[in-house]
């Protein structure tokens, strides 16, 4: 089942394959987010960059060529601190992922994924808000 409660926010979706791509967006859209997409790394900067309205969360893929979403999420990150952060991959974490995710009170969410869990992962880092300075 897929949560129906309306969402807000502007979410930038990036992924390599273009499929996934489609349909991530489709999930966040009914539920009510602005979304961005972006295929690599540039295409992610750019959209960022360009939105209208403050990106509230990314919702990166780990294993994209050929930076991958690691260099993606740090770029994004720089530009941004606060920024919510959504990783997804279809493997497990390497230690340096869980730190990040961790530091900036990230969601996992493992390949292949129901529509339900990408919405709760989307929807517990925009209610976060900023992560706090230790």
């Amino acid at each position: 089942m897929v949560v129906s409660t309306p969402h807000s926010g502007v979410v930038l979706v990036v992924d390599d394959e273009p499929t996934l791509l489609q349909l991530m967006t489709r999930v966040l859209r009914r539920a009510g987010y602005e979304v961005r997409t972006a295929g690599d790394g540039d295409e992610a900067i750019t959209a960022f960059d360009a939105s209208e309205r403050p990106v509230g969360a990314v919702l990166v893929d780990l294993r994209m060529r050929p930076q991958g979403g690691a260099a993606i999420l740090n770029a994004l990150l720089e530009r941004s601190p606060d920024l919510g952060v959504v990783v997804t991959s279809g493997s497990s974490l390497d230690p340096e992922t869980r730190e990040m995710l961790a530091r900036h009170r990230g969601e996992f969410v493992r390949k292949p994924f129901a529509p339900d869990s990408l919405l709760r992962a989307v929807a517990a880092v925009l209610e976060r808000g900023p992560a706090e300075d230790d």
